[in-house]
């Protein structure tokens, strides 16, 4: 467990610091800008992530994988072959359909930002394949760097920019394409002098092109097509609101979903980040990856239910104090998607272990079902009802959905999925049970700043308690004090 908390630690510590910047002047970017800006960044950013799905053909999830330096550079010389042969289709998509697009959507403004398009889909390629590189390398200190500079890089331009100039989607893109240029640059002075190192060639002789992708065949094959649907659900949930609804909605939903899932950004990617390699490891050894699994599972539920259900529970009150009135009904949105970010919360960074059992084809079929049921929730919901209507339904089947996932993960992984179940609801259940008294004082007496001050009370206690019971972050907290110590 130790190297699993190791890693996993130096990533939260860059993602924090970056949390905590992002976070600190979220109040400030959220009165710069309106909804209706998030919501026009938030259909771009839809269309980029789905041409991402077809990225590399899939290979670069085969990285941590591989088992020499030299398979290492023979799959990022494929992966960046075949970025290079598609960025020409993806120049393509908004030359070719944006005039429909906008047409659909009824979104002019879009026209003026198709641009952006193919530049961060190239960006986004590259953080990925820099991504799995360190990963693969054990450079997750790097990694968190490369997480750190990406805001650092963006947060400062949106906010010059939206105060001095005002609010405007143009200033959201551009700081995220600032932000990735400065994420890719870190990654690389780790991944580049890595490609070209003549000694590990001369140890390691050139894999060929054809040798490589032939033994990772299922990731074109299944993992690849995984992915487009995956992305397909997601990104065309929200294009299919903004078809449905106002940009506006759109605003609400992407900054919404963007702050709810702030626990599964910051641990649950790092630990997935770290799980994939670990585990990998364990099943060459042992043929089980049950240690590692179960380790996983534990962390996830320990520390981060408690600030998710914080937020199903509090979730209007901490929009509305935080960034603003305009922005209460983001706040409600987060709260209705608090089930399904909760159940991924788990399943997202072990879903993995399908590929390390070779059984991606069973993540295929989850993610199928997924994106019918998900899509097919949000059109009658939104047909019969609202916008929140057509996120129940989206959270509601996928949080069934996933359950159901996650409980054949365990089960591949050789984990009594009794034994994770009882973890996870004793920490839920545990979570309500101290913010009961400030659920109570905010819906019931309508004391907003009184419902604040216990929750706060809520989450001081149970951190003390946490520290108490669990001697590993005990342990982790005394050597972080005590090198701070002794740097002063």
């Amino acid at each position: 467990m130790s190297s699993l908390a190791s890693g996993t630690a130096k990533l939260m510590t860059g993602r924090i610091a970056a949390m905590a910047i992002g976070f600190g002047t979220a109040p400030i970017v959220a009165r710069l800008f309106s909804p209706e800006d998030y919501g026009v960044v938030g259909l771009i950013s839809s269309i980029v992530q789905w041409l991402s799905a077809f990225s590399c053909f899939g290979y670069m999830a085969a990285i941590p994988l591989s088992a020499s330096r030299a398979e290492t550079r023979a799959l990022l010389r494929l992966c960046l072959l075949i970025t290079g042969a598609l960025m020409l289709p993806v120049v393509l998509v908004p030359v070719l359909g944006g005039d429909l697009l906008i047409e659909i959507l009824d979104e002019p403004r879009l026209k003026q930002f198709f641009w952006f398009i193919p530049v961060m889909f190239l960006l986004a390629v590259l953080r990925q394949l820099g991504s799995y590189t360190l990963s693969r390398e054990r450079k997750f200190g790097w990694s968190a760097l490369s997480e750190l500079g990406n805001v650092c890089a963006a947060r400062p331009i949106q906010i010059v920019l939206g105060g001095l100039l005002g609010g405007s989607a143009l200033f959201l893109l551009l700081s995220t394409v600032v932000g990735g240029i400065v994420a890719v640059a870190i990654a690389a002075a780790i991944v580049v002098p890595m490609l070209v190192r003549k000694g590990d060639k001369e140890s390691q002789p050139q894999l060929r092109l054809r040798e490589v992708a032939k033994h990772h065949k299922q990731f074109p094959s299944v993992q690849m097509w995984t992915n487009v649907l995956n992305t397909t659900r997601g990104s065309v949930s929200v294009l299919l609101m903004g078809t449905l609804f106002a940009t506006e909605v759109i605003g609400h939903y992407s900054l919404g979903c963007k702050l709810v899932s702030l626990p599964l950004t910051i641990l649950g990617v790092s630990l997935g980040q770290v799980f994939y390699p670990e585990a990998a490891d364990e099943w060459r050894r042992n043929g089980s990856i049950a240690t590692t699994l179960h380790n996983t599972v534990r962390i996830l539920s320990i520390t981060c239910i408690f600030p998710l259900v914080a937020m199903g529970v509090m979730g209007p009150l901490m929009f509305e104090l935080f960034l603003g009135a305009n922005w209460r009904e983001a706040g409600v949105y987060a709260q209705i998607m608090t089930p399904w970010l909760l159940v991924m919360l788990v399943a997202s960074p072990t879903s993995t272990v399908f590929l390390i059992r070779r059984r991606a084809h069973i993540t295929f079929i989850y993610v199928a079902v997924l994106l019918v049921a998900q899509l097919g929730a949000v059109a009658v919901g939104g047909l019969l009802g609202g916008p929140r209507l057509a996120l129940m339904g989206f959270s509601g089947t996928g949080t069934i959905i996933l359950l159901h996932k996650l409980g054949l993960t365990l089960k591949l992984g050789k984990v009594r999925r009794r034994t994770a179940a009882v973890l996870m609801l004793k920490e839920m259940f545990r979570a309500l049970f101290f913010l009961a008294p400030a659920a109570l004082a905010y819906w019931v007496a309508n004391q907003q700043f009184v419902a604040i001050g216990l929750a706060c009370a809520a989450t001081a206690v149970h951190s003390l308690l946490l520290y108490k019971r669990e001697p590993a972050v005990r342990r982790k907290l005394e050597v972080i004090l005590a090198r701070f110590s002794q740097a002063r």
